[in-house]
């Protein structure tokens, strides 16, 4: 089973989550690709596909619009799952809504499953609003423990009788 776990990462938060739900396919038998969404030029020879974007004002990363716009648009037909990150606090990983682009692209594929995931905030961001919000909110809000879990559930979905 060839997976694609593509991202797109302002800051490197949502690639590390992406490198991790990749290295965790792999353990199960999965033959994983990790790239940025906006250098992948034929996602169709991959079997699944796994899209995480980090969400900034509710909006995914531009390479990641692409590639979802892309699949779309070439009626891919393999399962898909997506995930973004960003959202910063105790509840940081209740989930968001897809942005509409998204949603309506989503729509046309086989989409397996939507997560939110926690993001992280240095505590010394460049950029005012950065900066603004790290006063209160800097530390990093990712949960490992969900993050693998979910990993686990599309390894289960894509290699029947494996044992995580």
């Amino acid at each position: 089973m060839k997976v694609l776990v593509a991202h797109g990462s302002k800051h490197g938060g949502t690639e590390e989550i992406a490198r991790s739900v990749g290295g965790r396919l792999a353990t199960l038998g999965c033959t994983v690709t990790v790239a940025d969404a906006g250098e992948i030029r034929e996602p169709e020879r991959y079997d699944a596909i796994v899209v995480g974007s980090s969400l900034y004002a509710g909006r995914w990363n531009g390479g990641c619009v692409r590639m979802m716009r892309h699949l779309a648009k070439d009626c891919y037909q393999g399962p898909v799952w997506l995930f973004h990150s960003g959202p910063l606090g105790e509840s940081a990983d209740e989930p968001q809504p897809l942005p509409k682009k998204i949603e309506s692209y989503a729509a046309q594929l086989d989409v397996r499953g939507v997560v939110t995931f926690g993001g992280r905030l240095e505590e010394h961001p460049s950029g005012v609003i950065a900066k603004a919000m790290a006063k209160d909110m800097a530390g990093d809000w990712r949960n490992w423990d969900h993050i693998d879990a979910w990993a686990v559930e599309i390894a289960e979905a894509l290699v029947p009788g494996i044992a995580a």
